[in-house]
């Protein structure tokens, strides 16, 4: 995997070049020679635009109905049969009793009050015993949901849209656990900085399960109502890493699984820090020359940039200034534009926004297509001595990789009915056995209302 950086320098590290991209879904994806050095041939386009799942209220509620859309999306090619119905059932009970295997054993209590950073806590500790319900239930009935530039998933509306969302990660990754490393609260957001980590054992958006272990940092930004339940959510993280942890995703060494987080997260708080906001805005506008205005002026020695995706981090002028340079050779009209910046107290600004170019030059293993990209990020920026000391960036490079017209996404299948199948995760279909949840601790089955 070919590392590069996107301007200004504070936003590097958010763009990931990866040689010779291609999905393997055991199908050919071929991409162009004039595109690729690696002699690949294009893919026939298909429409991945994200369009909201259809709301609850319109939905259908026949069960059987829910499976076979579920069982025509993997097989397409001839009817149903009760074998197919059979297999998917199977599937989710299989789920469930690894959920229930994975989770710690132990019983949480949530008692903080909802849309706090301590209930974010101990809702998290809690979803690692196996009790999904908190979660569930502090999503509002017309929760908004977005996987922000995702070929794979398209924003879903509604909480049983939102609920089934989680049904087929949890049936992607049985075992999969979500540790906050910090929070942030101000107002009615709570911006949370995640590391999830979990086993590639079941369809994770039609690529049939290797059994990889997976792991990436995710940001989420998450607006409450005047009720504290979850109104709006925005999830930043990398897919194209996923699949490059799969083997799916060819072009280099796949990204480590992130170091998972030791004790209590970090909570930031407190009142606005305009400087702050005005020094981020300041470097993200200065395009090609953000390296040297930072380096000269605007952050401290040895300034950090991290990579959410690569896990890999920049910290010297030098590191800044050749990764500046290969992305605007790349895209030499490169702009990028902050739709949000918001401070956490004194030194800290999360941000998020667009970055908006033309492939013009070679992009690692990518030959210039001349296409316009408008790919999203987010950053968390510390600051120390009013300068910048430490970023973190986050980005979903397999929008970009699409967009470039190296990855095609799988036709979108039918949004899933608002069965009782897709009122509850995945492991809600087989409760565990005492023997796989001793005591009773560990509770896979979310119910709506708790």
């Amino acid at each position: 995997m070919h590392r590069l950086a996107v301007v200004p320098v504070s936003a590097l590290s958010l763009l990931v070049a990866l040689a010779g991209a291609g999905c393997d879904r055991g199908e050919p994806d071929p991409a162009s020679k004039s595109q690729m050095t690696a002699g690949k041939t294009k893919t026939a386009k298909t429409d991945a635009k994200a369009k909201f799942d259809t709301p609850p209220d319109a939905k259908k509620t026949d069960k059987g109905a829910a499976e076979d859309k579920a069982a025509t999306k993997a097989k397409p090619d001839r009817p149903l049969t009760d074998e197919d119905r059979k297999a998917a059932a199977s599937d989710k009970q299989d789920a469930a009793a690894e959920f229930a295997n994975s989770r710690e054993d132990k019983v949480v209590e949530v008692t903080a009050q909802p849309g706090t950073p301590e209930w974010f806590v101990q809702g998290l500790e809690a979803f690692r015993a196996g009790n999904i319900d908190p979660i569930v239930a502090n999503f509002a009935a017309n929760i908004e949901w977005d996987a922000v530039g995702s070929p794979l998933e398209p924003p879903s509306l509604g909480k049983q849209a939102v609920m089934s969302r989680w049904e087929d990660l949890l049936t992607a990754m049985p075992d999969m656990k979500l540790h906050a490393q910090r929070i942030f609260t101000h107002g009615d957001l709570v911006v949370l900085q995640v590391v999830l980590t979990g086993t590639h054992k079941g369809d994770f958006r039609g690529i049939a399960p290797t059994g990889a272990p997976l792991g990436t940092e995710v940001l989420a930004w998450v607006w409450h109502d005047k009720d504290h339940k979850a109104a709006k959510v925005r999830v930043v993280y990398d897919e194209a890493a996923l699949l490059a942890q799969m083997g799916k995703l060819p072009g280099g060494e796949p990204p480590p699984i992130p170091e998972i987080p030791s004790g209590a997260p970090e909570i930031v708080m407190g009142d606005d820090d305009k400087a702050a906001i005005k020094l981020v805005k300041q470097l993200h506008s200065a395009g090609k020359n953000g390296w040297k205005l930072c380096s000269e002026k605007l952050c401290t020695a040895g300034m950090a940039s991290h990579d959410a995706s690569s896990g890999k981090t920049s910290s010297t002028p030098a590191e800044h200034q050749a990764e500046s340079e290969a992305i605007f050779a790349a895209f030499p009209d490169l702009k990028l534009k902050d739709s949000d910046a918001v401070s956490f107290g004194a030194g800290w600004v999360v941000t998020f926004g667009q970055l908006k170019g033309t492939h013009k030059g070679k992009f690692g293993a990518i030959e210039p297509t001349k296409k316009k990209v408008d790919v999203f990020f987010s950053e968390v920026s510390r600051m120390q001595d009013g300068k910048l000391a430490e970023s973190w960036g986050y980005a979903n490079h397999l929008q970009l990789l699409a967009q470039l017209g190296v990855f095609t996404a799988p036709p979108a299948g039918a949004p899933k009915p608002a069965s009782d199948a897709a009122k509850k995760p995945a492991p809600a279909a087989a409760p565990p056995t005492p023997a796989a949840a001793p005591g009773g601790a560990k509770k896979p089955a979310p119910t709506e209302g708790k």
